[in-house]
């Protein structure tokens, strides 16, 4: 089956994720996108031909995984996304080939884009930046982002998570997204980006 040369794109999340990026580092960083898209995952060797070792930011969109793999984890589920939708409108159509069916698959077609057309004008014309950015944030994104942040050892790290956090909306909405309103871990991570804000740094677990 021939790789999918689609993938949905959302604009204004692109743009709230970038802004502090230059002109060349987001066109590195949408490169790289397309290319995993195309892959599925990047290797070392990927990231070497696109980036170099100051484009600490573009890095950061592509963490190292378990598997050995660098990947965007908002492409890989978008990607994941589309598969799955394309895979079961196939198997929607398998053996109807009557024309009562074909004109009853053109119907139920229909509705289900213009229900992923809605989606996609909830996450892209929300109120605010914060309802857009939360809507396409899950828990492994998040909990990945706490391991970071309870694991920085010098301030090179800190500079990296700071860069990353603005994705979350900033500090206070990530706070927020994690701690889902306990006021004992926001204190506790307050406390610990008051330490890191003052050149300590010790890992520490909560």
């Amino acid at each position: 089956m021939a790789k999918d040369p689609a993938v949905l794109f959302y604009t204004q999340d692109f743009l709230v994720g970038t802004i502090t990026m230059n002109y060349e580092e987001r066109g590195k960083y949408i490169t790289l996108l397309c290319l995993q898209h195309q892959k599925g995952k990047l290797t070392e060797k990927d990231l070497k031909k696109i980036i170099t070792d100051e484009d600490i930011e573009v890095l950061d969109k592509f963490p190292l995984h378990s598997d050995g793999f660098y990947y965007n984890e908002r492409m890989y589920e978008e990607g994941n996304k589309r598969k799955n939708y394309t895979e079961s409108r196939r198997n929607n159509r398998k053996g109807k080939t009557s024309v009562n069916n074909k004109n009853d698959l053109s119907t139920s077609y229909v509705k289900l884009m213009e229900n992923e057309n809605e989606d996609v004008n909830v996450n892209v014309n929300d109120n605010t930046n914060e309802d857009v950015i939360e809507s396409s944030i899950t828990s492994n994104m998040i909990n990945r982002l706490v391991d970071k942040f309870i694991n920085i050892s010098d301030r090179f790290k800190f500079q990296s998570f700071l860069h990353e956090v603005k994705d979350y909306g900033g500090w206070d909405n990530f706070l927020e997204l994690y701690s889902k309103g306990d006021t004992s871990i926001k204190k506790n991570f307050t406390n610990q980006l008051n330490q890191y804000n003052n050149g300590i740094f010790q890992n520490k677990q909560y």
